[in-house]
């Protein structure tokens, strides 16, 4: 219940950031970071039940979303999905990811797939060429991209954002 009346409070605020701010690219930008931030602490409000009572992590996690939500910037968001991720990772909330790549619209499999949380530096690869699914992976901000022979074949710097208990990605490869 407490969810709920906080996601209509939510839903109030960001219509009026709407219909005020006069910029629909900062109204848009605040809406699907809204999206994001509910998938999110539904996930992990969700698996905390399961292990008992309200810890105090989650009620960190709250804290920098009713932050963010009450002075959305790029500030408080990096601090929430910093918090959002760590939690996932403790809580092992993770997301299983499939990830394909394509070249003109083709399917392309044995890529190589290399991959990294936006905040952190340590790369990983994946365990198996394209097509693959990685298990676990943990709620966040993701660079993903493909390799063969040792060379980068798609964008470095592609963003994709994790949260759902199952994503897709398709990385267009450019070589």
């Amino acid at each position: 219940m407490c969810l709920l009346i906080r996601i209509a409070i939510l839903l109030i605020f960001v219509s009026s950031v709407l219909f005020t701010s006069g910029q629909q690219l900062f109204g848009e930008e605040i809406k699907n970071r809204l999206d994001i931030a509910k998938t999110a602490i539904a996930r992990l409000e969700k698996k905390t039940k399961m292990l008992g009572p309200i810890d105090i992590e989650m009620e960190r996690a709250n804290s920098l979303y009713m932050k963010w939500k009450e002075e959305p910037n790029d500030s408080s968001w990096r601090a929430l999905m910093f918090e959002i991720t760590s939690v996932s990772e403790r809580k092992r909330v993770g997301s299983n990811v499939t990830i394909r790549t394509v070249k003109d619209n083709n399917p392309q499999g044995g890529a190589t797939i290399k991959y990294r949380l936006t905040d952190r530096e340590e790369i990983k690869t994946a365990k198996s060429p394209t097509t693959t699914t990685e298990y676990f992976l943990p709620i966040g901000y993701y660079y993903i991209w493909s390799e063969r022979k040792g060379r980068e074949t798609s964008d470095k710097k592609s963003n994709y954002v994790i949260i759902k208990q199952m994503e897709e990605v398709t990385i267009n490869e450019y070589e």
